[in-house]
């Protein structure tokens, strides 16, 4: 349901977004677009409005507590929607027949709690699929074809904030091992490979693995502070086996990962698992002195 004083409809940045460049604008429609949208005919006859408390998407809720709440809850809106415009809003009524909302791609479309038309478009975009009610929604199978979301200033103002403090939290980590250059080193190497070495003095490893943290890319800060509370033997497996993938020790053939006649798994993920386990000790073990060797 509509519950900030304003919501703002936003396009959805997908795969075409991607490959014409229009994800940067957070933008997934070209300029001058239109789409016209209007409510779809349930199988039970009646229009889709969202605020319809005999729509087939209540019938068919299990729990009679919670159906004759939904039911209410619904009905009571429509009536108040009903009210405030002089329309007849029931899913049969003739008003959605020519009822249709338009979403031009060079403006956003803004609605209002306080403004009837607005809270009826909202509720039937939402209802019909065409608009995912915020952008973690937009993940929901329910809403696989919606091509805009609904952005909050509220919930966005959350996330940052949400998302600076956790980027705190990790500098301040950070800043606990600045003067280490070994466990900086081992954290680098750990997160980002061989880019991170020891001819590099601590000031540097330590502006690599900042920067690191600043762009956050591909959920950099939450892989650093999961890294944070491995230990150094944690951290100097991973290291191991990524060098010895590197070097060829570990082997890439026919689908799987294999050193000489030993398969060590189909993905990256399964060698880290198998060379963890005591069966595969002895060979984590050889691996670790041919690499120890090479060095």
């Amino acid at each position: 349901m509509l519950q900030e004083a304003t919501t703002i409809i936003k396009q959805i940045p997908d795969d075409y977004a991607e490959a014409t460049g229009l994800a940067k604008y957070n933008r997934s429609r070209m300029p001058k677009c239109i789409d016209r949208l209007s409510p779809a005919i349930n199988s039970d006859g009646r229009f889709v409005t969202g605020i319809d408390e005999e729509s087939l998407e209540i019938n068919l809720i299990q729990d009679s507590d919670e159906k004759a709440s939904r039911k209410k809850k619904v009905k009571v809106l429509r009536e108040s929607l009903e009210k405030q415009t002089g329309k007849d809003l029931t899913g049969t009524s003739k008003f959605w027949e020519t009822y249709m909302v338009e979403l031009k791609s060079d403006n956003d479309l803004i609605l209002n709690i306080a403004n009837p038309t607005d809270v009826i478009k909202y509720n039937m975009l939402i209802s019909n699929g065409y608009v995912a009610p915020s952008k973690e929604e937009t993940g929901n199978p329910k809403y696989r074809d919606a091509k805009y979301y609904c952005f909050s200033t509220t919930v966005d103002n959350k996330e940052k904030v949400s998302a600076r403090k956790i980027k705190d939290t990790a500098r301040a980590e950070l800043l606990k091992i600045a003067d280490k250059k070994e466990s900086l080193l081992l954290m680098g190497q750990f997160l980002e490979g061989p880019k991170y070495n020891k001819v590099l003095d601590a000031d540097d490893l330590y502006s690599m693995l900042s920067d690191f943290i600043e762009l956050n890319k591909d959920g950099a800060v939450e892989r650093f502070l999961k890294a944070c509370k491995k230990d150094k033997q944690e951290l100097q497996y991973k290291i191991i086996i990524d060098k010895a993938i590197r070097s060829k020790v570990i082997k890439y053939k026919d689908k799987y990962y294999q050193r000489g006649q030993v398969t060590l798994g189909r993905s990256v993920d399964e060698v880290y698992t198998n060379l963890s386990t005591p069966e595969f000790a002895a060979e984590f073990l050889s691996i670790k002195e041919e690499i120890e060797e090479r060095s």
